[in-house]
């Protein structure tokens, strides 16, 4: 299985998971976009991490009760799950860094999330989010919030991250 999305959209929109038997179906759905990416499905567990500044998240675990995490998980479904998993220290850390790095060397810069799948003890990079939502429901703001910062403290550190320099 492949995972098809265009580039130029948000919150999973148009994006689906393919086989054989209906990559080109899906792929016509795609049509009204000028590029799409087409990458490996692969299972496993869903990990988000923050990036605000020299701040570097725990992550969260989103269970989403859909094939994915889609829009309806995201957005109309009571059921979607978010917990922050223990990992060991070691583990966390490594985890944390190849975020940050993921972040950087993209050219990212000041916030952002990185969105990856733990499968067989591995990590791999799904992608990164340069412009994560900021609603009740949004993951940069729990991600905050464990780390002990209100939404208005968020706020004010994205703000003040941004102009700095």
């Amino acid at each position: 299985p492949v995972v098809i999305k265009p580039i130029n959209e948000g919150s999973s929109v148009n994006v689906f998971i393919c086989n054989k038997k209906n990559i080109f179906s899906r792929l016509k759905n795609l049509e009204i976009y000028k590029k799409i990416i087409i990458e490996e499905f692969i299972p496993g567990r869903e990990l988000t991490i923050s990036v605000l500044g020299d701040l570097i998240c725990d992550p969260i675990e989103i269970v989403a009760q859909e094939e994915f995490y889609n829009f309806e998980a995201k957005y109309n479904r009571t059921d979607t799950s978010y917990s922050f998993p223990i990992f060991a220290e070691d583990k966390l850390a490594k985890l944390k860094k190849l975020s940050k790095n993921a972040f950087d060397l993209l050219g990212c810069e000041k916030w952002g999330r990185v969105d990856l799948i733990e499968h067989e003890d591995k990590f791999y990079f799904i992608e990164v989010n340069t412009v994560p939502g900021m609603t009740e429901t949004s993951l940069v703001p729990k991600s905050a919030e464990k780390e002990g910062l209100s939404f208005y403290e968020l706020i004010k550190k994205i703000i003040m991250d941004s102009i700095d320099n």
